[in-house]
């Protein structure tokens, strides 16, 4: 995730995010973007942006929706996760 923020459908980033793209640092996260957007138990979302990350730091994956931002975090093993967004 290059950057802090920006405009669009997916605001946090001034880059454009590239689906399968690999960011690097402490840590190691994996740009997806599912073509069948993403489901939580709230909601299903058209378009999501996921992020996969490992090796320290946030790991899990991290769920992005348009317009909302953050809706779903779970961790590497399933046991941890947050549904973060109620659409209504």
């Amino acid at each position: 995730m290059h950057g802090t923020n920006g405009s669009g459908w997916y605001p946090f980033s001034d880059a454009e995010i590239i689906d399968g793209a690999t960011s690097v640092g402490d840590w190691t996260c994996t740009t997806s973007k599912p073509e069948g957007g993403a489901e939580t138990y709230y909601a299903s979302y058209a378009s999501a942006v996921v992020f996969q990350c490992e090796g320290g730091g946030p790991e899990g994956e991290w769920v992005f929706a348009p317009n909302l931002g953050l809706v779903q975090m779970m961790t590497p093993d399933g046991s941890l996760g947050l549904e973060l967004v109620a659409p209504w």
